[in-house]
């Protein structure tokens, strides 16, 4: 969740946008609390002269845009763009998840 925040870990731009709903996102929730599998998350590291891919932070993020990140989310992106969300952004999707 660091390096999602401070940019670190981003996501290609061919990647498509965040798009669990609530329900989706209070269940991966209560499997974290319980200590279920969530699955894995795949990273690239970036920087390599062979990556060529643009990259974007996640939705909710405060990172840069213009900040070049270690590593590229390649699978994961909805669990931890959700997970980013609910525990760390201010946006007002996230809050009805706590009421």
């Amino acid at each position: 969740m660091k390096y999602v925040g401070n940019g670190a870990a981003q996501l290609p731009d061919f990647q498509r946008g965040w798009v669990w709903d609530d329900g989706r996102i209070k269940a991966l929730i209560l499997s974290v609390i319980h200590n279920f599998p969530i699955g894995a998350a795949m990273f690239l590291e970036y920087g390599n002269e062979s990556i060529h891919f643009k990259h974007k932070p996640i939705e909710g993020s405060c990172a840069d845009s213009n900040i070049e990140p270690k590593e590229l989310i390649l699978d994961g992106q909805q669990r931890l763009t959700s997970l980013y969300n609910a525990l760390y952004s201010n946006q007002r999707h996230t809050k009805a998840l706590w009421l």
